[in-house]
C-alpha cells in the first residue's frame, strides 16, 4: 500500500515499511532481443537498446536499428545526430511504419553542422565520415 505521510508518503508491502519524500513507480521494460546464433555476448558491448543510457557509445560509427514499428523509425533519426551512417532494418514480416514516419524518413537528411566557419569548420570539411574514420578526403 502506499499513502501519504506528513510531507512525504509511507510504502508498506510483504518485506516491511519505507518512508521517502518522492515515490518513484517503476513498472518496468521488456527488451525484444533479436535471437541469431551469439546474440548474447553482444549485448551491451555492441548491441544496445537505450539511446539515452547507450548511445553514445555509437558516435561515428555505422548503426544499424533494427525494428518494424514507428519507435524504430524515430530511434533511427534520433541515432543520426551521433552518426552520418545508420542503417534502418526491419526485423519482420510485417511493417508497422505508419504513412507518417515513413514520410518523415524520407525526406530525412543529416543535421547540418552547427560550426560554419573557423578551423573546426575548414577541418570538418576536408574529412570523410567519422564511420569511416575521419580521414581527409
Amino acid at each position: 500500500s502506499l499513502e501519504r505521510s506528513g510531507e512525504g508518503f509511507l510504502a508498506r508491502g510483504q518485506a516491511g515499511a519505507w518512508w521517502g519524500k518522492a515515490v518513484i513507480i517503476c513498472t518496468g521494460v521488456i527488451d525484444h532481443y533479436p535471437h541469431f546464433a551469439g546474440w548474447e555476448e553482444y549485448v551491451g558491448r555492441s548491441m544496445f537498446w537505450c539511446i539515452t543510457c547507450d548511445g553514445y557509445e555509437s558516435r561515428g560509427k555505422k548503426i544499424v536499428v533494427a525494428g518494424h514499428t514507428n519507435a524504430a523509425a524515430g530511434e533511427a533519426m534520433q541515432l543520426s545526430r551521433l552518426s552520418d551512417d545508420v542503417t534502418l532494418l526491419t526485423n519482420s514480416h510485417v511493417n508497422e511504419i505508419d504513412e507518417t514516419f515513413a514520410a518523415r524518413l524520407a525526406e530525412w537528411s543529416p543535421p547540418q553542422p552547427r560550426v560554419t566557419h573557423g578551423v573546426l569548420a575548414k577541418y570538418a570539411r576536408s574529412v570523410a565520415s567519422a564511420s569511416r574514420g575521419a580521414v581527409t578526403r
